[in-house]
């Protein structure tokens, strides 16, 4: 997905979210509202590879800053409501704070995993990320509402690795005795462009959300939502000239906390202010496709379109966020 491509999709949910915003207009048991919002992510997205004798993870941190925009449309029916609908996209601004790690083991049967290289990188980053949903009313109980939640939401990722630093083991020239397998530490440091990431994660969350109002001017709002998982991932070892790809289903859930202040406003206005915090687990398990489309300058002989197959690939991200936003509704 290029950056043309992300700005006709970042288009595209704006004038929907307009378009709703009319539709509400036409309406007298209808409202809509229009937010915008700043989010503070903190987690990462992990890796690991998996073949005979070798063991690899690799972590790339997604502390950062998104500014975005949403919208929601409502439908009343006999003063309460009854459907929402909402959209919503977001980028991106500074991050990701934090360094990308990349580490690798031997594995010996019997023994634990030993670890044999580990390296460090800065990061760039960019992200998009949108969502559409539609929640209707099940349950109702006085100041409360339990809602049937169903969304579906995308966020993609890209990061380069600008340079590394670490250590690896290497074989002793010189072993104080005569053995093969005395090995000694050799350090590594550069700042040339390393690797180029990407992963896509498409969710279809079906879940619940309660809201809650104990005061007139004040709310509260739980959502807890089961995902189903699609995500596809290309690492571009661009120091070995090895292309790694994999894609595949898997899971995980989402929650979120919000609460909500509202000023008294006016039957046809009513501004408020929101801050939500929402934690995110995504798991799945694939396998990975390894090709070079050149020469590994780390290895003898020539391994230009040697590719492997099967490599068992686990990839999962933790993202914990905490978001204000503010807006108003209109009737």
């Amino acid at each position: 997905m290029d950056r043309f491509t992300k700005q006709k999709l970042f288009t595209m949910v704006l004038m929907l979210s307009i378009g709703a915003a009319s539709l509400g207009a036409q309406s007298s048991e209808s409202r809509f509202t229009i937010e915008p919002y700043t989010e503070v992510v903190f987690g990462s997205t992990e890796y690991v590879l998996l073949a005979p004798g070798v063991k690899s993870r690799l972590e790339f941190p997604l502390n950062m800053l998104v500014l975005g925009v949403s919208t929601e449309y409502a439908l009343q029916s006999a003063g309460r409501e009854a459907w929402r609908f909402h959209l919503s996209a977001g980028t991106a601004l500074s991050g990701p704070w934090g360094v990308l790690k990349d580490h690798d083991w031997y594995l010996v049967e019997g023994v634990p995993p030993i670890k044999f290289s580990y390296t460090e990188s800065e990061a760039e980053m960019f992200l998009f990320e949108a969502q559409a949903g539609v929640e209707k009313r099940i349950l109702s109980a006085r100041e409360a509402g339990v809602f049937g939640s169903l969304a579906y939401a995308v966020q993609y990722i890209t990061q380069d690795a600008l340079g590394y630093s670490g250590w690896q083991y290497v074989q002793d020239p010189n072993p104080p005795v005569d053995d093969d397998y005395v090995y000694a530490i050799g350090v590594m440091n550069s700042d040339v462009l390393a690797l180029e990431y990407t992963v896509a994660y498409h969710r279809l969350a079906v879940g619940g959300v309660v809201r809650w109002r104990p005061y007139p001017n004040f709310g509260i709002e739980l959502a807890l939502l089961p995902q189903l998982m699609y995500v596809t991932d290309r690492d571009d070892h661009v120091l070995r000239n090895k292309l790694s790809t994999a894609e595949g289903f898997g899971g995980g859930g989402e929650g979120r906390l919000s609460m909500t202040y509202r000023w008294a406003g006016t039957p046809e206005y009513q501004s408020y202010v929101s801050l939500t915090g929402g934690l995110l687990y995504l798991r799945a398990l694939t396998e990975q496709t390894q090709r070079w489309y050149g020469d590994d300058p780390g290895t003898s002989g020539d391994d230009t379109g040697q590719t492997y197959t099967g490599i068992t690939h686990i990839i999962q991200t933790l993202q914990g966020s905490l978001s204000l936003s503010a807006g108003v509704w209109y009737q």
